[in-house]
C-alpha cells in the first residue's frame, strides 16, 4: 500500500492518515484487512459513520483510506468502491471554546505578529462595538443565554432561517 501511495504522489500526512485508517479497520473487526469481506468492510464503514458518529473531517480520510487499499492496492472490484453511493456524515465538528487565559496566552505566544491580525472594515467594528456591551459579557462577543459559553452552531443555523424566512429569501443549501 505504502509503494502503491508513494506511486500516486500522496504526500506523507496522507500517507500516514491511510494508512491509520486501515489500521482502525483492522482494530475493529479483529482480522487482517486483506482477507475481509465487502459485507465486513460495510458494515464497518456504516459503523463509523452512523454508530461512532464521526465527523465528516474523521470520516472522509477513513473512508478514503481503506477504498485505497482495497481498490487500488488490493485491486477489488467491489460494489462498494465503484458502484454505491456512500453519503458522508452531516456533522462537522466545532472547534471547542479554551478559557479566557488560555486564548490570551496562546495568542501572546504567536512569534509572527503579522498572524494576529485580522482585517476588520470599520462598519462591522462599530456594530461589533455597539453589539457588545449589549449583553454585558466580558470575555465573549456572541455568548449563550447563560453566558458560560458562546452560542452554539444550532442558534446561529436557527437565527439565519429566521432571518431567511422573514425576507423570504430562498436557498437550498441551509
Amino acid at each position: 500500500m505504502i509503494g502503491d501511495m508513494e506511486l500516486a504522489g500522496l504526500s506523507s500526512s496522507t500517507q500516514q492518515c491511510y494508512l491509520r485508517a486501515v489500521l482502525a479497520l483492522q482494530r475493529h473487526t479483529a482480522a487482517r484487512p486483506d482477507r475481509l469481506t465487502e459485507e465486513q468492510v460495510y458494515q464497518y464503514v456504516l459503523c463509523l459513520r452512523d454508530e461512532k458518529g464521526v465527523s465528516k473531517g474523521t470520516f472522509q480520510p477513513h473512508w478514503h483510506g481503506i477504498k485505497f487499499f482495497y481498490f487500488r492496492t488490493l485491486e477489488v472490484d467491489w460494489a462498494l468502491f465503484t458502484r454505491k453511493k456512500v453519503c458522508q456524515p452531516r456533522r462537522q465538528r466545532l472547534p471547542q471554546a479554551i478559557a479566557w487565559k488560555d486564548g490570551r496566552a496562546l495568542i501572546q505566544a504567536i512569534r509572527k505578529p503579522g498572524y494576529r491580525l485580522l482585517p476588520l472594515p470599520p462598519a462591522l467594528l462599530r456594530e461589533l462595538r455597539a453589539y457588545w456591551p449589549s449583553h454585558g459579557n466580558s470575555h465573549l462577543l456572541f455568548p449563550n443565554r447563560k453566558g458560560t459559553a458562546p452560542f452554539c452552531e444550532d442558534s446561529l443555523r436557527r437565527a439565519f432561517k429566521d432571518a431567511r424566512d422573514r425576507l423570504g429569501v430562498g436557498c437550498r443549501s441551509c
